[in-house]
């Protein structure tokens, strides 16, 4: 499969779903992460600071993707089936990070944290949209 290029077989719709998919997964995650900072990393480090921006950016185009599913007439079931499956794989990835069996320190589990946040942002952005 190239980038950019849709698949035989999957339709526009579907196509839209993904998209909602990706950036409830990214908005979700990034939800994560945010609620871990306290007021003054908030206020003072700068990776705070551009997970929040990461983080508010997705919350746009999770917005703009889902206005657009919605004047596209595609069913609000599916779109909340999507975010739903967004939101259950979210919570395997940190119940997996957390795990005494994986045994990441809290500095690995935010540098895994950072890492996929940093890749979904990458599968939503707009270069990866437009491709």
């Amino acid at each position: 499969m190239s980038l950019g290029v849709i698949p035989e077989g999957v339709s526009p719709e579907e196509v839209m779903l993904q998209e909602v998919a990706r950036a409830a997964a990214a908005v979700a995650h990034l939800d994560s992460i945010v609620a871990q900072f306290d007021d003054d990393e908030l206020r003072h480090d700068a990776s705070a600071k551009d997970v929040v921006t990461m983080w508010n950016e997705q919350r746009v185009l999770l917005r703009n993707v889902g206005k657009a599913v919605i004047q596209a007439g595609i069913a609000k079931h599916a779109v909340q089936v999507q975010e739903m499956t967004a939101q259950a794989l979210i919570t395997i990835l940190m119940a997996v990070m957390q795990s005494p069996e994986v045994n990441m320190s809290t500095d690995q589990q935010r540098m895994a944290r950072m890492l996929m946040a940093n890749e979904l942002r990458a599968l939503s952005s707009p270069a990866a949209i437009e491709a």
